[in-house]
């Protein structure tokens, strides 16, 4: 069992004389107008400063960046929020001396393909690395490589397939394909030392993996990463060694500030952990979990201490222990389906009563050139097309064939606790 005393968990030891400390930092978003001029006031270092020690005590720092860098851009039509942040929020990821920047996501290209290769300019002028989106596909599938301590290093960063991926001559970011991806990681495994693989996707607001992602990362675990760490669904997920690999299923939001959204202690949306990960030659054999909170007014971001972090490494320490038996993590998937259930079906029922029932062209075609309908059309491509989407309004379904939607309705309050516990801070 996992238990994360004082932070630290030791599951290996060290093979080689070569070693290196990776720091990971989960979501990064400043979309809020105080956010962003606390960054644009140059506040950045004393909004680290809480955390600066971390960042320093480590050989490279990896950040989930979501958002793209501009003034410019106009909203792509999508389901979900439409953001961007200024070119001068890059002075925040300056200020902590991160390293790397994770491209692959749901926004990178919420207002253009333009503002994502803007978004890589700014980045890289300013000495910082990026993955995960590039000019086309081919480009944004490439991995990061990274000679560090003597260790050959390889990041591969995907993105579930919602808005703003990459394509053939299209920029945007790179989506997850796992037959691909399988391919690559055992390619790459083979040229360097440590292949990492970061993953932005999930189910938003719960804190337990779905089946699939579990299937999916212990996948790329076997063959050849060295670990799998994943980001996106605004809480903090748990953690397993697989076959010796970690695998950290969300690192929760890092400092990601949202337009009319309260502050509210019980919430994890305000709760995070950066993890650091020390490596030898061959494999990861020790992580770090630093727990952390950007609440309440976004001045700063700050490490838990005393009772709410030892609260916060039992509450970790329990949610992990559930990824091991595969009839729990089904389980909680069906009750998190079955809430939402009556909504996904609503949806359906919504976004296709306006198709014309005689498919009549000219109908069809009004209705594509109405903003409104036409949005609401994406809102059903994404409900089919993103993984973890589609993922849940299968499982619906099948908790209907089977005439299990009222027993799992009856899971749903252990599910909620679960995504509501106070850590006391």
């Amino acid at each position: 069992m996992l238990t994360f005393e004082n932070g630290l968990e030791e599951f290996g030891r060290k093979s080689t004389k070569e070693t290196v400390e990776i720091l990971f930092a989960g979501d990064f978003c400043p979309t809020t107008a105080e956010s962003q001029k606390f960054i644009q006031d140059g506040e950045s270092g004393k909004m680290l400063s809480g955390i600066k020690d971390f960042l320093d005590d480590c050989d490279l720092s990896v950040i989930q960046f979501e958002t793209p860098l501009t003034d410019k851009g106009t909203p792509i039509p999508k389901s979900g929020p439409n953001l961007k942040s200024p070119p001068n929020c890059v002075d925040f990821l300056k200020k902590g001396r991160f390293d790397v920047a994770l491209l692959a996501n749901n926004h990178i290209g919420d207002v253009g393909t333009g503002p994502v290769m803007e978004t890589i300019d700014i980045l890289r002028r300013n000495g910082i690395k990026t993955v995960g989106a590039g000019k086309d596909i081919e480009t944004a599938e490439q991995p990061l490589v990274i000679r560090k301590n003597g260790i050959r290093i390889a990041i591969m960063n995907v993105a579930e397939n919602e808005f703003g991926g990459a394509d053939v001559n299209k920029p945007g970011a790179n989506p997850l394909n796992p037959t691909r991806n399988i391919s690559q990681i055992i390619e790459l495994s083979r040229r360097f030392d440590l292949v990492i693989v970061t993953v932005h996707g999930g189910n938003e607001t719960n804190p337990f993996p779905t089946p699939r992602m579990v299937d999916t990362y212990r996948a790329f675990a076997d063959a050849g990463a060295a670990a799998v760490i994943s980001a996106h669904t605004h809480c903090p997920e748990g953690i397993e060694i697989w076959h010796g690999k970690p695998i950290i299923y969300s690192l929760g939001n890092f400092y990601f500030p949202y337009p009319g959204k309260k502050y509210t202690p019980g919430e994890f949306w305000w709760k995070g952990y950066m993890l650091m990960l020390k490596f030898d030659k061959r494999k990861a054999y020790s992580l770090k979990i630093i727990p952390t909170s950007f609440g309440p007014d976004e001045s700063r971001i700050v490490p838990f201490t005393g009772k709410s972090r030892d609260k916060f490494f039992s509450y970790l320490s329990e949610i992990s222990e559930k990824i091991k038996d595969r009839r729990e993590i089904k389980c909680i998937f069906d009750a998190c389906s079955a809430q939402r259930a009556y909504a996904r079906i609503g949806a359906l029922k919504k976004y296709l009563s306006d198709w014309p029932a005689d498919n009549d062209p000219e109908k069809i075609k009004a209705l594509l050139d109405d903003p409104a309908k036409f949005r609401q059309l994406l809102v059903l491509k994404n409900l089919l097309n993103c993984e973890t989407h589609h993922e849940m309004l299968a499982n619906l379904f099948r908790l209907l064939e089977d005439g299990k939607l009222e027993s799992s309705e009856g899971q749903i309050q252990k599910y909620v606790e679960y995504r509501n516990a106070d850590l006391g801070f």
